[in-house]
C-alpha cells in the first residue's frame, strides 16, 4: 500500500491500491483457502470468512440506520465484525453479496489501518462523533456496483469506499471466471504489431452479461461493468478471426437511530 497527500485536509494521507494491487488481493485472499472455483460458479463468501477469518460469520441485524445496507467493524483488528442489515440479509441475494463483498474489502484492505491509534481518531473527526469511528458503515451512497473514482475534492474517506467497490467486483467476479463464462462469444484479434487481444461479440453482449449475473449471482449492473472492464466495447469488429474460433452460442443456461423506531444504533 502506498500513500499520497492532499493538504488542508482533515485526512492529508490518503493510502493508494491500483486495480492490478486489489485484484491480485481478492485473487490471493481466494486461493489461500481454496475458494476460488476453476469452473464458473458464484464464489462462497461465507466459507472465505469462515476459513480466512477466524470463523467469522456475517451477522444480520435492525440496528443499523436508515440506508445503511452493511458495516465493517474494525476497532480490534483482531477481532472484526461484519454487520449486513435484516432487509439486505433476507433480501435479493445479488444485493446481499455485493454487500457482504464490499465490508470484506474494507476488512481485507482496511483493518490494518485500525493498528494506528491515530487513525479511528481522524475518522471520529471526519464523521463527527467517536462512536462512529469503530469502523464502515456503508448505505448505497457507499456500495457501487459500478465503481467511479472519486474527485480529489471529496469527502476525505471516500477513496476507501472506492478501493472497497474495486475490491467487491474483484472477489464476485474472478477474471479467469468471467472469461471461462464468456468464452463461447469471444475471438482473438491480431493487432498490426502481430499482438493478440481477446474482445467480446458486440452483438452477444446482453447475453453475456445476462449469463455471468446468473453463473456468478451477481446483479446486471455488476457484470455489466466487469464486462465493459475486461472486455472494452468495441465501435466495430472488422478484424479477423482465428481459424478455429467458434462462432457465437446462445446462453442457457447516515448514521443514527432507525427511523421509527427505539433501537440504539449498532456502534
Amino acid at each position: 500500500m502506498r500513500s499520497y497527500y492532499i493538504p488542508d485536509s482533515v485526512l492529508p494521507q490518503r493510502y493508494h491500491f491500483s486495480r492490478q494491487d486489489i485484484e491480485k488481493a481478492a485473487r490471493d485472499e481466494l486461493r489461500q483457502v481454496e475458494c476460488l472455483p476453476k469452473s464458473p460458479e458464484p464464489i462462497d463468501l461465507e466459507k472465505y470468512l469462515f476459513r480466512r477469518h477466524d470463523k467469522l460469520e456475517p451477522q444480520s441485524t435492525d440496528r443499523l440506520a436508515t440506508g445503511v445496507l452493511g458495516a465493517a467493524d474494525l476497532m480490534n483488528p483482531r477481532k472484526p465484525a461484519i454487520w449486513i442489515s435484516e432487509a439486505v440479509f433476507d433480501g435479493a441475494p445479488a444485493r446481499y453479496r455485493s454487500t457482504l463483498a464490499h465490508e470484506i474489502g474494507h476488512l481485507v484492505l482496511h483493518a490494518s489501518l485500525y493498528i494506528d491509534e491515530e487513525f479511528p481518531r481522524i475518522v471520529a473527526q471526519c464523521r463527527g462523533g467517536a462512536d462512529l469511528a469503530r469502523g464502515f458503515q456503508c448505505g448505497i451512497d457507499q456500495i457501487k456496483e459500478q465503481p467511479q473514482a472519486p474527485l480529489q475534492s471529496a469527502h476525505p474517506l471516500f477513496h476507501l469506499e472506492y478501493q472497497a467497490n474495486l475490491f467487491m467486483v474483484a472477489m464476485l467476479t474472478p477474471t479467469p471466471l468471467v472469461r471461462r463464462c464468456v468464452e463461447p462469444w469471444t475471438y482473438t484479434t491480431t493487432r498490426r504489431d502481430g499482438s493478440r487481444i481477446c474482445s467480446l461479440d458486440e452483438s452477444a453482449r446482453s447475453e453475456a452479461v445476462a449469463l455471468v449475473a446468473k453463473t456468478l449471482q451477481v446483479s446486471l449492473e455488476l457484470a455489466k461493468y466487469r464486462l465493459e472492464e475486461l472486455f472494452p466495447p468495441s465501435p466495430a469488429q472488422t478484424l479477423s478471426r482465428k481459424p478455429n474460433d467458434r462462432p457465437a452460442q446462445s446462453a442457457s443456461g447516515s448514521f443514527g437511530v432507525v427511523s421509527g423506531k427505539t433501537q440504539q444504533t449498532l456502534w
